[in-house]
This record gives structure tokens, sequence and C-alpha cells, in this order.
């Protein structure tokens, strides 16, 4: 069971979930409907991995750039050259979400949830009478 407001449900998948977790019942799993309600990080640059010859020859600042009236217009010219330098010669992480990881789960858990997993399997499918049926 699943309770959300009226405004919230069509922005909400419903689904149910197909292993137990050591429960009785099968867990019911709530996901955005639409992927641009996940939030995203923001992508950073990855400077161990630029490949700098490239952004010195892209980022050239020249002093026809900086000549002006307006200091602005001066500013805004050469930050745009350095970011489109950047943009083409330094890759950029992710902006996925990172998957949260439990700082308990060790060795010993991943093998009982393989195990759990394993035998799951095994009690979905029961034989009796000579026939084998899927539950």
């Amino acid at each position: 069971m699943a309770i959300c407001s009226p405004s919230l449900l069509p922005m909400l998948n419903f689904r149910v979930g197909s292993d137990l977790y050591d429960s009785d019942h099968f867990p019911l799993e709530v996901s955005y409907a639409d992927s641009a309600c996940v939030t995203q990080r923001p992508q950073r640059y990855l400077f161990q991995r630029a490949d700098w010859a490239a952004f010195r020859q892209l980022a050239v600042i020249t002093e026809t750039m900086v000549v002006s009236n307006d200091i602005g217009e001066a500013i805004k010219t050469v930050t745009d050259q350095i970011i489109s330098a950047a943009d083409v010669a330094i890759p950029k992480s992710s902006s996925h979400p990172r998957k949260s990881r439990k700082p308990w789960w060790n060795d010993a858990c991943r093998e009982a949830y393989q195990n759990q997993r394993r035998l799951m399997g095994d009690f979905s499918s029961v034989s009796y009478l000579g026939e084998s049926h899927r539950i």
C-alpha cells in the first residue's frame, strides 16, 4: 500500500517488487514517472584528465578581446573563451546521481543476499503431482 496526494500521483510509477526481502509480502516499488524529476549532480571538470596542450591552443586571449569601453563586456568575452576551451579540452564528471552506498554492507551481507535470491528462485517454482507450476 502507498499513500500520496493527488497532485503527486501523475509523477510516480508503482510496481510490485519481485523480492520478499525477508518479509511475508512483496514490496510496492515507487519511482518517478519522469526522470526529469530526479535531481542531478552538477558536472565538474576532471582536471587530472585534461588535455592541457589543447586547452592552451584554444584558450587564446587577445588584446582585441579586452580593449573595450565596457569592462563587463571584456570580462564576459574572456570568460566565454576560457569556458569554451575547457569544454573541449577537459572532460566532465557525470551528472547522474550517485547510487548511495551502505557503509555496513560487506561480503557476508552480499553472500547472504545472493543465497536468499537463489532460494527464492527455487521456492517460486513449485512442483506437485508431477507438474511444475510458477507462483
